[in-house]
């Protein structure tokens, strides 16, 4: 376990004047995008200086989950479509077809290549849409629905997938199909399910864990597991891996931290 003492703190919305509660974090070149469920704002941290923007987007949507391409962040406003916010600060509505039907049953999403990936948890499988210009066209990724994404928490994926599962397992899949079950055994045990986070790069796949303040990294090809114990900090709600695998940016509640790790 290697113990993180002092993270560098590098932004904290509670210090603004207006509220904004976000859910997730998301990097895209040298900035850091925070997005909220109750507004149609970005919230964006420039790391060359650390300010912060607050980008209007829509007066109608608010977002749910998001994920990047290689130019753009992309939102889940609603069932039936994305945002899209790109580095030229060009904002665009993006179909889903099919829709996804109802949000609540979308536990998480992410992107790979010029794909995004959806975990359903009521439909019980992983729906793969091709990013273009206009219209996103998907369809269902798995071979047949698994029910063994009943109580699936988060997606990452780097040509295979990877699912968390509320018990702490982790299944990989290939092509469709179940691949294997990865199961940590660390003291304290990975009792709940975190979010997920790798990149076809990397060479680690990164658990957060929330209830212990820590970060599992679990090394693709040969198993090894390091646990990053972050004492200090208590509510961590999404983190973000730098393809170099040296550094992470935690969201904390209202706080932005930044570990070398």
């Amino acid at each position: 376990i290697i113990n993180i003492s002092q993270p560098e703190k590098i932004a904290d919305l509670s210090n603004n004047t207006y509220t904004f509660n976000p859910e997730g974090v998301l990097k895209l070149e040298n900035n850091l995008y925070l997005y909220e469920l109750t507004s149609g704002f970005l919230y964006k941290i420039d790391l060359t200086n650390n300010n912060p923007t607050l980008i209007f987007l829509s007066s109608k949507d608010t977002f749910k989950m998001g994920a990047i391409t290689e130019n753009a962040v992309l939102l889940l406003a609603n069932p039936e479509k994305i945002s899209s916010y790109n580095i030229d600060e060009v904002y665009n509505i993006h179909l889903l077809k099919p829709n996804l039907e109802n949000t609540l049953n979308i536990k998480d999403m992410t992107s790979y290549g010029d794909a995004l990936f959806f975990l359903d948890v009521q439909k019980m499988n992983i729906w793969k849409y091709a990013i273009t210009e206009s219209v996103f066209n998907g369809a269902g990724w798995l071979k047949a629905p698994s029910d063994e994404l009943t109580n699936a928490q988060s997606i990452a994926v780097d040509g295979n997938v990877f699912i968390s599962k509320e018990n702490g397992s982790i299944i990989e899949y290939s092509q469709g199909k179940k691949l294997r079950e990865i199961k940590f055994n660390i003291n304290p045990l990975l009792s709940k399910g975190g979010q997920l986070f790798t990149k076809a790069e990397m060479k680690n796949l990164y658990v957060l864990d929330p209830p212990n303040n820590r970060i599992i990294s679990f090394n693709k090809k040969d198993g090894l597991i390091k646990q990053y114990s972050i004492p200090s900090i208590n509510n961590l709600k999404d983190f973000w891996v730098e393809i170099n695998e040296e550094t992470i940016y935690l969201l904390n509640g209202l706080e932005i931290y930044r570990i070398e790790i």
